[in-house]
């Protein structure tokens, strides 16, 4: 199955960014269980290039209970990335079962102004 494709609100570098919450739903509209899964969101320039940013639930820092995901807010220091456009996708594991739900772009703006 291709993942959907979802592209992030913009960022903007400094500021705190999050929260971010996904529901997943079945075909019919009903909610996909993922409790228990593990995941992470990687932001890259491209595949095989390190990540910028990150969640991933080893560190709470994704949160999945029910049918959703959260991203915690990252604060202004982990939005240092250099202003430009990047890939992510979001990926699930349940042990035996691994899936790429979401891809898509995320857009880092600079800003102007800096305390």
């Amino acid at each position: 199955m291709v993942p959907a494709t979802y592209n992030l609100p913009t960022g903007y570098r400094g500021d705190t960014y999050g929260p971010i919450t996904f529901t997943f739903l079945d075909s019919s509209g009903s909610g996909i269980n993922i409790d228990g899964f593990s995941g992470a969101l990687q932001v890259r320039e491209a595949a095989g290039y390190t990540p910028v940013i990150q969640w991933v639930t080893s560190d709470s820092g994704m949160l999945i209970s029910g049918n959703t995901v959260t991203l915690t807010p990252k604060p202004g220091d982990c939005m240092q990335a250099l202003p430009g456009t990047y890939s992510y996708d979001l990926q699930l594991n349940s042990g035996s079962y691994v899936r790429t739900y979401t891809r898509g772009e995320f857009v880092l703006e600079s800003d102007i102004t800096s305390l």
